[in-house]
């Protein structure tokens, strides 16, 4: 910042090119990491009271020892995180380009 103070950057170019871009990567990376515990979140949600969803499916198989249900509700709730978070991964690539 000092510098861009220094070659008369006006005040609101600094802000705009000098801060909110230094401190984009750890913003996306925080997001990135909400997108990893939002699908936590979805689980621990079901697993507190609704009637429809993957993990109510889960739950339902389990209670009737389904254990071949159980674990493809697992691996479908781990690719769909998975997805999610490579999609993310690619918007963050193309976001924070310079990184």
């Amino acid at each position: 910042m000092r510098a861009a103070q220094m070659l008369g950057t006006p005040r609101r170019r600094l802000v705009g090119e000098v801060v909110l871009l230094s401190a984009l990567p750890f913003i996306v990376v925080g997001l990135r990491t909400a997108v990893g515990i939002s699908f936590y979140t979805l689980v621990a949600a079901e697993l507190a009271g609704a009637f429809a969803g993957i993990f109510y499916r889960i739950q339902l198989a389990q209670q009737n020892m389904q254990t071949g249900l159980v674990f493809a509700g697992l691996a479908a709730l781990g690719l769909i995180s998975f997805i999610a978070d490579r999609c993310f991964a690619m918007l963050a690539q193309r976001l924070v380009w310079w990184r």
